[in-house]
């Protein structure tokens, strides 16, 4: 579930308690206080440490919720994790938004392509040579625009695949 609302391109709002979708999916907090909207950008963890919420649950017993959280290093340390993760996770998202674009692309230009040759294997249903000269130049800048996509296609490819977890 969490991989196919990553995948979606468009504004999703969610109200939940379950804080594991939220770290997983988030990457803005609006939260209402007082009748007023506060936008948090960000994941999760960034809303909870830019809030002081993570010193105030660590430190409830003391009722301290202006307890500084820049010393808990274990804490740092998965706040950073998560950060980079997220980050992560949005660069592969992002790329694989335009493979799948691409894809598209050369899947249409493909089939331009075809249509074009196969009115050349029927050169008398042109009007005239110049139309056909025009049919073959639209040929040929159909060709290298799908090699440059395949090209590009090929790059993200790879690039998605070294940003994988191993």
């Amino acid at each position: 579930l969490t991989d196919a609302l990553n995948d979606y391109d468009g504004t999703l709002c969610f109200i939940t308690h379950d804080r594991t979708l939220i770290h997983q999916v988030a990457n803005k907090i609006i939260k209402v206080d007082k009748g007023n909207l506060v936008i948090y950008p960000g994941n999760y963890e960034s809303y909870l440490n830019s809030t002081n919420y993570l010193s105030y649950e660590n430190n409830s017993d003391n009722n301290n919720l202006n307890s500084d959280n820049t010393n808990n290093p274990i804490k740092n340390k998965f706040i950073k994790e998560n950060n980079s993760k997220n980050k992560l996770d949005n660069q592969v998202r992002k790329l694989n938004k335009r493979i799948n674009i691409i894809e598209s692309e050369i899947e249409n230009i493909n089939l331009e392509i075809n249509k074009l040759e196969l009115l050349f294997i029927h050169p008398n249903k042109f009007n005239n040579l110049n139309q056909l000269a025009e049919h073959g130049e639209k040929h040929k800048i159909l060709k290298k625009q799908s090699e440059n996509l395949e090209s590009e296609w090929e790059k993200l490819s790879t690039e998605v695949e070294k940003l994988k977890p191993k």
